[in-house]
């Protein structure tokens, strides 16, 4: 990757109520739970005993997002419409457990069944790489030196899935608060790093 190396901590918001429920959230917003709220401070504990510093943040405009990103730093943040959460369209609201049943959430994060929100008022699988990748595509063109971008569980995975083999996570899942860390060399090529989920045991 070279010497020149620049940073990229992605970073998923805490518990929503819909997280906490069951339910399909996308576009729709809840609150931060109690334990959303928790599990940020051990987000935010991790970046300083990391002593990680950033010269631009950005964060999703949906509130759940917001809410995460003001807890984690006092740092001036930009809303950056691209990295809201897949569109769902109207299977937002209904329960995890009736839409993706059968495994279909795991196929879906790797691009089967492409139109299954699509036709349902949302977004195509490829609809929804396509916006994510342009989001990044002017992040990472932005040449900043150390940046954070608070997004959604989806977004994590699908930046990830489409990059680099699932191996490299060694287990770890995309859980609330997880902190994904990439290396950007001088050709803005992308290096994966680690995954981190500091909140994972927060009860």
């Amino acid at each position: 990757m070279g010497d020149n190396l620049r940073k990229l901590y992605l970073i998923r918001h805490g518990q929503t109520i819909f997280n906490e429920t069951g339910k399909v959230q996308g576009w729709s917003d809840s609150p931060l739970s109690e334990l959303g709220f928790r599990q940020t401070e051990a987000a935010k504990q991790f970046i300083n005993d990391k002593n990680l510093h950033f010269d631009k943040v950005y964060s999703s405009p949906l509130s759940r997002c917001l809410t995460t990103t003001k807890l984690l730093t006092d740092q001036e943040y930009e809303e950056h419409p691209g990295l809201m959460e897949w569109n769902f369209g109207y299977y937002e609201g209904d329960e995890n457990k009736v839409v993706f049943k059968d495994g279909r959430w795991n196929k879906l994060m790797h691009g089967e069944d492409q139109d299954y929100f699509k036709v349902k008022g949302g977004e195509s699988y490829q609809e929804f790489v396509d916006r994510i990748n342009l989001a990044f595509k002017e992040i990472i063109d932005a040449g900043h030196e150390s940046t954070l971008a608070v997004t959604h569980g989806a977004v994590l995975r699908i930046f990830f899935n489409t990059r680099f083999d699932e191996s490299l996570l060694k287990g770890e899942g995309f859980y609330n608060n997880c902190i994904m860390e990439y290396n950007i060399n001088e050709n803005n090529e992308v290096e994966f790093v680690a995954i981190y989920n500091p909140a994972k045991g927060v009860k």
